[in-house]
């Protein structure tokens, strides 16, 4: 990963956010705790596929909370 998905997910992290794997006998989804809020994916994910796609996540809601 680039340092700048470890600076989202540190600034994720200082902000209440958190992104996490939810196994399910259907497979694993991801849900996503923003403060008082949970929305899980409609998508479940294979082991391989499933860290790019948090790693992604944190870059996503970083982007899009700091406009960068």
């Amino acid at each position: 990963m680039t340092k700048k998905h470890y600076k989202a997910i540190q600034w994720c992290f200082a902000n209440d956010i958190f992104v996490s794997p939810m196994p399910r006998k259907s497979g694993i989804y991801i849900e996503i705790k923003e403060k008082n809020k949970k929305i899980i994916s409609p998508n479940h994910y294979g082991q391989k596929e499933l860290q790019n796609k948090i790693w992604e996540l944190y870059l996503y809601l970083y982007l899009k909370y700091n406009h960068e």
